[in-house]
């Protein structure tokens, strides 16, 4: 089975596949049987020190993203992008695969309600390209939520999916817009819950660092690894999310001053579930755990981590 995995889904020669064996961890699991995916962000000192991004997809199986597979940027506005490469996404040959881990979350759900039929056209975008749309008319801007992974441009749809992912935007606080002619018409679809907080100022030089790093010689396919069974030893902690609709859960590790070290991001689910999240993954420590339900502050708890 993996010998043919292999086969069926070999990359590029320039990128290799990073195959997940069983012993590995898991970083969640839900009882939810829809599409669903998550990510954990870990800080130090206030700036991003490691990353973690699970997929959980009914018909194409697991997929994990290690740190291995993300970048940081510059500056005091450190965040992370992640490589979001997974074999049964339709992606532009020279489409720089990296965004936010939190708007990937949000996007992949946006995908799967369409059956990974839209081609990824445009994600990561560096300033020169920026530039030379300007020039060409394309954009009236010389700064994107593109240059530092906020964005994401998807082609090959029709007049009912531009709808449904219009309205799928709308519920989950991302901006829709469909523009360009003939063959260059596609939807672009971006994050404003980060990229209003940051500052314009910087944007050129983020960008110029994350598109520095984002050399995809270094990086990898994602490969599936086998689903793990309920293990309550290592899922030790279990949160609720509930609602109607969508839902998403936001989980914040804090210590006793309130500094943020850690965010686990789960979704997006339709109604009620619960997430099952394997705490090993994170330091050492006292943690105030403080739990939002689509960004709504449901409850809050102090666990230590041994």
């Amino acid at each position: 089975m993996l010998f043919s995995f292999l086969q069926i889904h070999s990359p590029d020669t320039s990128l290799c596949v990073n195959v997940i064996n069983d012993n590995f961890d898991a970083l969640y699991q839900t009882k939810f049987s829809g599409f669903t995916s998550a990510c954990l962000i870990i800080y130090k000192d206030g700036n991003f020190e490691s990353g973690f991004f699970q997929i959980s997809d009914p018909k194409n199986g697991i997929f994990f993203i290690d740190n291995d597979n993300f970048i940081r940027g510059s500056f005091k506005h450190l965040y992370p992008l992640v490589n979001f490469s997974a074999p049964f996404l339709q992606i532009k040959d020279n489409a720089i695969t990296f965004v936010h881990p939190i708007f990937l979350v949000k996007f992949l759900h946006i995908v799967s309600e369409m059956n990974f039929n839209q081609r990824i056209t445009d994600a990561l975008r560096n300033a020169d390209d920026q530039e030379r749309y300007k020039r060409k008319g394309w954009t009236g801007s010389d700064k994107s939520p593109h240059m530092v992974g906020l964005a994401v441009d998807i082609g090959s749809y029709n007049f009912a999916e531009s709808k449904q992912i219009s309205e799928l935007c709308s519920l989950l606080n991302l901006r829709f817009l469909e523009h360009g002619a003939g063959a260059n018409r596609h939807i672009h679809i971006q994050d404003n819950s980060i990229w209003e907080k940051l500052n314009q100022s910087y944007i050129k030089q983020i960008s110029h660092k994350f598109n520095s790093d984002a050399d995809i010689d270094k990086f990898c396919r994602i490969a599936s690894f086998n689903k793990l069974e309920n293990d309550a030893l290592k899922f030790s902690e279990a949160f609720n999310i509930t609602g109607m609709g969508l839902n998403t859960l936001r989980v914040e590790y804090s210590d006793v001053m309130g500094i943020v070290h850690a965010t686990f991001f789960a979704g997006v689910i339709e109604g009620d579930s619960r997430i099952y999240f394997n705490p090993s993954f994170l330091p050492k420590g006292i943690y105030r755990v403080e739990i939002f339900n689509n960004e709504i502050e449901t409850g809050s708890k102090i666990i230590a981590i041994n």
